[in-house]
């Protein structure tokens, strides 16, 4: 069976786990392209993955006829950037969630996924596939549970890998935009429904 042959963009903490994946664990896909603004790094995780195209400049990867379709799993702000480069080089795009962190840079991306109909467009929203989500989907879809009135999610990461989201926290859409935009599409997704009311509290906790 012929394989998709994959160009990674970014290969820090999350980064790294999707090259793995891809690498070791996804049937019908090659990782034949490593690129990242820390070449050390890039270089590092290709020569641990047997990648032999390593790149500083994510243009250079997607101009190289080798890579069919890309992942991008680079900060959030730079994400529109990275789909405008891969599509507008003939490449299939997986793009870690969320899409942008403004409703403007949003439809900026769907303009730019538009203008190429020719190729596949996937936002990282892993959710919807877990097994457990799917039988709540199918319970709430037959009414097994009756009229939904309120769906509550929560996550939480563990204490271990603290010093990671401290050190990306600067370059991320923060904690509600890069973490509570899975509730977002799984209550829109599990309820056929659109927000109409938003409101939002937070803190910072350690339970010991």
């Amino acid at each position: 069976m012929k394989k998709l042959k994959i160009g990674i963009i970014g290969v820090g903490r999350l980064g790294y786990e999707h090259a793995c994946n891809i690498a070791n664990r996804v049937p019908g896909s090659e990782l034949v392209a490593i690129a990242d603004a820390n070449f050390d790094r890039a270089k590092q995780v290709a020569e641990e993955l047997g990648v032999t195209a390593v790149y500083n400049d994510p243009k250079d990867l997607c101009a190289d006829p080798n890579v069919e379709a890309v992942a991008i799993i680079t900060n959030t702000t730079s994400h529109v950037d990275m789909i405008k480069i891969a599509m507008d080089a003939g490449k299939h795009v997986f793009c870690e969630k969320p899409l942008a962190d403004t409703v403007e840079k949003c439809k900026e991306a769907e303009a730019i996924i538009a203008a190429h109909p020719e190729l596949t467009f996937m936002l990282g929203f892993m959710r919807r596939y877990d097994h457990s989500y799917q039988v709540a989907k199918k319970k709430m879809e037959n009414g097994d549970i009756g009229d939904v009135i309120l769906v509550r999610c929560y996550s939480q990461d563990p204490i271990s890998i603290i010093e990671g989201t401290l050190e990306y926290a600067p370059r991320s859409g923060g904690q509600f935009i890069d973490m509570s935009i899975h509730d977002f599409d799984l209550i829109r997704w599990l309820t056929g429904s659109e927000v109409k009311e938003l409101w939002a509290t937070g803190g910072c906790y350690e339970f010991k």
